[in-house]
């Protein structure tokens, strides 16, 4: 026989059900999933020219760093230069440091020109403070929206029934259920009713 969930906690996960990343978000459809859902045609044009700016920026400073540290004769693998003094560590750290922050500038630039705000690198990866700050008032919005969403879906959840009658339905879908599992019942249990 099955060990079920109390009455309570059946109410509880009834109302209150488990959902992450892996499940899926279940009121994923009352929040938009696209940047345009949370900036303007200008803001986003105005985004993808600062950040292809800040991209060009990071290629200058790049190559900037790299001479700075050849002329000190500091190597460029990671390695190698995590036994130098701190100092030196960072000016040898800076060009690979921006490589992997254009390279996320890249991808950022991509995901935007592709409208699609849930395919944004988590954190933003690498791409730098600058490109954080860039991409912030968007994803406040985005937030915004997604706590409007949660609150309205956790006011719905919060009027399913768990009264007598839908703990009787509940207790019959059990019924049927053990009666299935322990092959006295000829065809699976329906999937009405809940945990």
């Amino acid at each position: 026989m099955t060990n079920w969930p109390s009455r309570e906690e059946w109410a509880d996960r009834r109302r209150h059900p488990y959902w992450d990343g892996e499940t899926g978000c279940p009121f994923a459809d009352k929040f938009g999933h696209r940047l345009s859902d949370y900036a303007t045609t200008e803001e986003i044009a105005a985004l993808i020219a600062t950040l292809k700016n800040l991209y060009r920026d990071m290629g200058r400073e790049m190559r900037t760093a790299k001479q700075l540290a050849a002329e000190r004769g500091l190597p460029s693998d990671w390695l190698s230069f995590r036994h130098l003094p701190e100092a030196e560590q960072e000016i040898a750290a800076r060009p690979e440091t921006l490589k992997y922050e254009r390279h996320d500038i890249n991808r950022l630039l991509a995901v935007i020109r592709d409208d699609a705000y849930d395919a944004f690198p988590p954190q933003f990866g690498y791409s730098g403070d600058a490109a954080r700050a860039l991409m912030q008032p968007f994803v406040d919005r985005h937030d915004a929206a997604f706590k409007t969403a949660l609150a309205e879906w956790e006011r719905e959840r919060e009027q399913i029934s768990v009264d007598d009658a839908a703990w009787a339905e509940e207790l019959e879908r059990r019924r049927d259920i053990d009666a299935y599992l322990t092959n006295d019942w000829r065809s699976p249990p329906s999937s009405t009713g809940s945990c």
